[in-house]
């Protein structure tokens, strides 16, 4: 047999049959295909290297979406990973929130209708992000109370009447009911035979607890249905639903159903009227009694200055306590913002630097009283239109008040600082300083490493100075912030990161730029108290500021000047700044031609530009005409005429004083 039979090609496409049946024979022995119809014009699979095509898969062991239990598999599969998903994008829109890159989810919700904004609920959702277990607990109790009808904060009588008890006469009680007869009922607390009603007997349980204890404070409840109040000496009255009859010491407080506004913790304030002159009467649930007392108290410390709310009578009834303060037309918010009708006519009767000065002032007495206020605001800041003298054309200066005092921190004699609680920091959000959201946010090493140091300070008087800093620019800038949008402020006050550029636009932009900046420092301790930005150079007057820049012309001039003394050197150290290249160009030929004719003077030496200001003012008078009707009038004139061509003179040449003769005797009267 010839040997090339015997082989075989094994690059041939087709096998023995008998050869290809062995090697591929079925070790399972499986049975026997059904034979394939032949496709007429396609090869089999058998014809390529005798390989048999896989057998057909069982249709039960293939996932079919055809079966009865998979679309509900991948139904709850889905749900599941909606779920998942969700959740996700919900705690990124909470830790956005929180951080102040997208505004309060309250906010968000509220934009897509999903969320009511009511005063409670936005305070619950707040304190709920902020862990505020205690307030958030009272909060609930509140709305329990709303909800089982114990106080209706939205139903008030026309007329609450709070008359006075012992020294008022009858006829007096009674004109002052006849100017309400419309709409006023008054419910005397005494029965037709002189006797006082007695008060209901007291349920079982019902004793101890502290909620118990304030309401017995104030007074209980008769079987008639209505309510009493006690006053300080211990009398009690009873108040119906009509009106509410109060004990006062001094004279008739009336409340009328007119709501002025809403503040924290269901606290109304309405509009009212004591002893005939119109006043505020803020409404405050015994809940937050201990607030409400510690706020009187502060109030009645520190009411007797111009800039500061005066209060005048306060009264506790079961529920409320009632705070009667000076009424005020708008906040400074209302007025800046223009959100009343007469917010327009206010706002061009403010002067920018009366009404900065006016809120220094007015915080410069509550620290001398050693109040720390914690909540500056524009909210907090009211405005009391001017007033006409006497029914004459004169009135009265518009005035600035600061007020709510439900955060105040009072200091012992011998303290000037308190401990830090930045876990639950006061105030309000945008408006804090740094050192009380140290706890917030730190997000570099650098940052934690600042921050902590920070943190182990006391507190000071100086929380207040930087949230007054923003007000000073907000007023300034018609309504912004330092430190940039509503979402962005906190995180941009820890980064210290802060935007003046609004300032250039002032004429006084130096100075106001230095008092801010000097204000909001991220450190507390580079920050002036209030006496000292009281006597900065913004507030001072074109008198002052003129005669600052002669006593510094004088004070220079006895110094030696060849070789220059150590303080002529330091002068001159600040001229490029000043002046640049020279003085002499600044101004016109008149002036120049004027200058020369009695003296040198050299166009690089800060001194000798000093040196004439203080010539052309003292021989005013011998000017020729065409140049002092260019500096007139004294001495305002005369001071735009170099303010104008050296704009940062002053301020440059007042912190160099400051720095190395502020104790001189001829100048320390400036600081």
């Amino acid at each position: 047999m010839d040997k090339s039979q015997n082989q075989i090609d094994l690059t041939s496409p087709r096998l023995p049959a008998s050869l290809s049946s062995t090697i591929f024979e079925d070790p399972l022995n499986r049975k026997p295909r059904r034979p394939r119809k032949s496709r007429p014009g396609l090869p089999e699979a058998e014809e390529y290297l005798a390989i048999d095509p896989p057998s057909q898969y069982d249709i039960a062991t293939l996932p079919s979406s055809t079966g009865r239990g998979t679309p509900l598999i991948n139904l709850v599969y889905r749900a599941f990973e909606n779920v998942v998903m969700t959740m996700i994008g919900v705690m990124i829109l909470v830790f956005l929130s929180r951080i102040g890159i997208l505004p309060p989810l309250t906010q968000i919700l509220s934009r897509f209708g999903l969320f009511r904004r009511t005063q409670s609920a936005v305070e619950i959702v707040d304190m709920l992000l902020k862990d505020d277990v205690v307030e958030l607990e009272k909060s609930f109790n509140l709305i329990k109370k709303e909800r089982f009808g114990d106080i209706e904060t939205d139903k008030m009588p026309k007329k609450v009447t709070i008359v006075e008890a012992d020294n008022k006469s009858e006829n007096s009680s009674s004109s002052s009911y006849n100017s309400f007869k419309p709409n006023e009922e008054t419910v005397q607390s005494e029965d037709k035979d002189g006797q006082q009603p007695q008060p209901r007997r007291r349920k079982r349980g019902t004793r101890g607890g502290k909620k118990n204890k304030k309401k017995e404070i104030g007074g209980s409840t008769l079987e008639d249905g209505t309510d009493t109040v006690r006053s300080r000496s211990g009398s009690q009255k009873s108040l119906a639903s009509s009106a509410i009859t109060i004990p006062t010491s001094t004279s008739n407080m009336t409340i009328s159903d007119e709501i002025l506004g809403y503040g924290s913790h269901g606290t109304v304030v309405f509009k009212g009227s004591f002893e005939n002159r119109p006043v505020a009467v803020k409404r405050m649930l015994l809940d937050f009694y201990d607030v409400a007392s510690h706020e009187i108290n502060l109030l009645q410390e520190s009411d007797d200055h111009p800039n500061v709310v005066r209060y005048f009578c306060s009264q506790q009834s079961d529920r409320f306590l009632y705070i009667a303060l000076e009424l005020c037309g708008a906040s400074l918010e209302d007025v800046i913002e223009l959100k009343k009708e007469d917010s327009n006519e206010l706002l061009g009767k403010m002067k920018p630097v009366n009404v900065l000065w006016q809120i220094a002032n007015g915080l410069n007495h509550l620290h001398s009283l050693k109040i720390v206020h914690r909540d500056i605001k524009p909210q907090n800041i009211l405005v009391v239109p001017p007033k006409k003298i006497n029914s004459g054309d004169k009135e009265m200066p518009l005035r600035l008040l600061i007020s709510d005092f439900g955060l105040c921190k009072k200091l012992e004699n011998d303290q000037s600082s308190f401990r830090a609680t930045t876990a639950h920091a006061a105030g309000t959000s945008g408006w804090r300083a740094p050192e009380l959201l140290v706890d917030d946010v730190a997000e570099t090493e650098s940052q934690l490493s600042q921050l902590s140091l920070m943190s182990d300070r006391r507190l000071t008087r100086s929380i207040d100075i930087f949230s007054a800093g923003c007000v000073f620019y907000y007023v300034l800038t018609g309504g912004q912030h330092p430190f940039g949008d509503r979402y962005s402020r906190e995180s941009n006050i820890i980064k210290n990161q802060y935007n003046l550029d609004l300032l250039d636009t002032l004429e006084d932009r130096y100075e106001v730029r230095d008092l801010i900046e000097s204000m909001i420092d991220q450190d507390p301790a580079n920050r002036p108290d209030m006496s000292l930005i009281l006597k900065h150079p913004y507030f001072w007057s074109i008198e002052k500021k003129l005669e600052f820049l002669l006593r510094v012309s004088d004070r220079f001039e006895i110094e030696r000047r060849d070789p220059p003394s150590d303080l002529l050197l330091e002068l001159e150290s600040i001229a490029p700044a000043i002046i640049g290249k020279g003085w002499f160009r600044k101004f016109n030929s008149s002036f120049l031609d004027n200058l020369g004719k009695y003296r040198k003077y050299n166009d690089d030496k800060l001194m000798d530009l000093l040196r004439a200001l203080r010539n052309k003012y003292h021989h005013f008078q011998d000017l020729p005409p065409n140049l002092a009707k260019q500096m007139s009038p004294l001495p305002d004139g005369f001071y735009a005429f170099f303010a104008g061509r050296f704009p940062n003179m002053l301020m440059e040449i007042y912190t160099l004083v400051e720095r190395i003769l502020r104790d001189d005797e001829y100048l320390k009267a400036f600081f």
